[in-house]
Order: C-alpha cells, then sequence, then structure tokens
C-alpha cells in the first residue's frame, strides 16, 4: 500500500514537471513569435522609412554624447560617407576623411549649440540641420542631423540668378546703345522741326521725330518694366 502510495505521488509530481515544461515550452514559443513578428514589424517599418528618406532626398543620424553614431537613416545623399552599415557604432570623426561643415557642426551641437547650414560648396550641394536633445542635467546626451539634398533648388537658383543678371545686362546695354542716341535724335529733330524748314523737308524731320519718339517710348517701358 505505501508502495503503491509512493508510485502515486511520483506519477503525481512527474505529470506536473512534466505539465509544467509543456506550458513553459508552449508560453516561451509564444512568447519568440511574437517576438520575431515584432522585430520583423521593426525592420519593415525602418525598410519604409529609409525608403522614404531616399525618395524625397533626406537623410538623418544620431550621435551620442560620446560621440558615437547611433542610427543612420536614408542614403547618403551628399556623398559624406554615412551609412546605416559601415557608421552605426563608429565615431563621427572616424567616418570623414577630412574636416567637414557636418562634422563641426556635430561637435558644436553637443556643446549644447543647433545650427541650420546651407552648404553649397560641397557636390551634391545640401541643407543641414542640426539639434542637441539635452538630458535631465541640461547638457546635451545626443545629437539629431538631417541633411536634405539641395542640388535642384541651388540649380534653379544658379538660373534664377543668370537669368536675372542677363537681363540686367542686357537693359544697361539696351539703355546705353539705343535710349541715349534715340533721345539725341529726338532732340535734333525737334530743333530742326522749329527751324526753317521747305515744306518737304519739315515733313521728313516731323515723321522722324515722330518715329523716334515713338521707338523712345517703345523703350523705355521696356526698360522700365
Amino acid at each position: 500500500m505505501r508502495i503503491n502510495l509512493e508510485v502515486t505521488l511520483i506519477a503525481m509530481v512527474a505529470g506536473l514537471v512534466i505539465f509544467a515544461f509543456l506550458t513553459l515550452r508552449w508560453v516561451w514559443r509564444r512568447f519568440r513569435r511574437r517576438e520575431h513578428r515584432a522585430i520583423a514589424g521593426l525592420q519593415a517599418a525602418r525598410n519604409r522609412m529609409h525608403s522614404l528618406f531616399s525618395q524625397v532626398g533626406f537623410m538623418a543620424c544620431a550621435v551620442d554624447r560620446d560621440g558615437i553614431i547611433t542610427w543612420v537613416e536614408g542614403s547618403d545623399i551628399a556623398g559624406l560617407g554615412l551609412s546605416t552599415e559601415h557608421s552605426t557604432g563608429r565615431h563621427y570623426s572616424d567616418i570623414f576623411q577630412r574636416e567637414t561643415e557636418l562634422q563641426r557642426e556635430i561637435r558644436m551641437a553637443l556643446k549644447g549649440e543647433p545650427a541650420l547650414r546651407r552648404v553649397t560648396d560641397h557636390s551634391p550641394p545640401y541643407q543641414l540641420s542640426i539639434r542637441p536633445v539635452f538630458g535631465d542635467d541640461g547638457h546635451a546626451i545626443e545629437v539629431v542631423a538631417v541633411i536634405a539634398d539641395i542640388a535642384d533648388e541651388v540649380r534653379e537658383t544658379d538660373r534664377a540668378e543668370r537669368l536675372a543678371r542677363f537681363r540686367s545686362e542686357f537693359l544697361s546695354a539696351m539703355n546705353f546703345h539705343l535710349r541715349t542716341p534715340l533721345s539725341d535724335i529726338v532732340g535734333v529733330t525737334g530743333l530742326l522741326a522749329n527751324s526753317e524748314l521747305a515744306e518737304a523737308e519739315r515733313d521728313s524731320v516731323v515723321v522722324i521725330k515722330e518715329s523716334s519718339d515713338t521707338l523712345l517710348r517703345f523703350i523705355d517701358d521696356l526698360i522700365d518694366y
């Protein structure tokens, strides 16, 4: 009887152990599935964000207080050497082969100074917006930088400036080479019209003066537009 009781107890304990093991394994597998789904969802979200940043011509990165790059999103639109694969976990000064505007501004932002710069002497040109993130102690604990591709904007600005310069040079040349001599012609024909001339000569002078006046008004309107 005692032996049967011991066997029964052992069987119950063994059953409880097996049940606990199966329950833990079920919970663990369920946790792992959720973890895998969460990781997959996070990776998909990062891929979408990376694609979006690349399509709109933006790049973003974060640097902690020790100067270590913690994350990078978007493609290297400005050709600075930043990438998720090769930059994350490295010190920002190790990424750049020479002193850059971004490196200088990261250094200043870690001291608490934000910046907004248009770097047009770089190929391709880019706009840099950099902001420090402050901790409870009032010191910068992280720096977030956003780099925007402004190559198209710079090209359009250069084109507009060239057109404005061409217009100014054209109007200046027209003023000097046309309006000034034409004003002299108008003045001389006015004097001739008031002088003693034969009727046929006076008619010719009047035609010249009227035509000159019309052309001068047209040039004045064109230059003053």
